[in-house]
């Protein structure tokens, strides 16, 4: 699995900085932002990797990773103590999670639906809100900017948000620059595969 080839990587960049690190690059590094201790991306991985093999719920991994924490004498800077700063709060906690879960989930969805036979007979997938979000963004418009920025290859231009697996809008919409979900941190979007059968009815060839 692609998660476990990840080498747990200590640094003091944001979020924003490790954005702008190329994502060949990116990819095979295991981090979180502000992250500088081995020892906590080696515990962070280990609980991660427990999670993507059903052998760890979400609680049990905050309160693995809260025990884990005390025991080494963790200690946010005072200005940082329960904000999204702060490892031990459930917000970034759950944040690391749903991230990292859902990048090795969607890379092994992704190879399952990309190969020649899932091409075949679903060469296009579809954007589509997968969990509710209170706050939403603009998904439509977000889609139609990538659709220009790559000159709609291979984007169905009719206003539903959907493309052939092959189009490079997918890594465009990215804020990760992976063809597949998730595309943005907490964004609750997915993808459904779309027939051969509705692809000739949209006008791909």
């Amino acid at each position: 699995e692609l998660f476990q080839m990840k080498i747990p990587t200590p640094s003091g960049m944001s979020s924003a900085e490790w954005s702008e690190i190329a994502p060949q690059i990116r990819d095979q590094a295991f981090f979180s932002a502000r992250v500088e201790e081995q020892r906590i991306l080696d515990t962070l991985k280990d609980k991660l990797t427990r999670i993507i093999r059903n052998e760890l719920d979400p609680s049990e991994f905050r309160r693995d990773m809260r025990s884990f924490l005390d025991s080494i004498g963790y200690d946010p800077d005072e200005g940082d103590v329960g904000t999204i700063k702060d490892l031990r709060t459930q917000a970034r906690l759950d944040l690391i999670r749903k991230i990292n879960v859902g990048m090795a989930r969607g890379y092994k969805q992704w190879r399952q639906f990309t190969t020649p036979a899932a091409l075949e007979e679903f060469p296009a997938q579809r954007l589509i809100r997968r969990q509710h979000r209170n706050m939403q963004r603009d998904w439509l418009t977000r889609w139609q900017v990538a659709a220009q920025a790559v000159g709609w290859d291979g984007v169905y231009r009719g206003g539903d948000m959907v493309a052939l697996k092959s189009s490079p809008i997918w890594v465009q919409l990215s804020r990760f620059g992976h063809p597949y979900p998730p595309f943005d941190f907490n964004s609750g979007m997915g993808t459904e595969n779309v027939s051969i059968d509705e692809c000739i009815k949209m006008g791909f060839k």
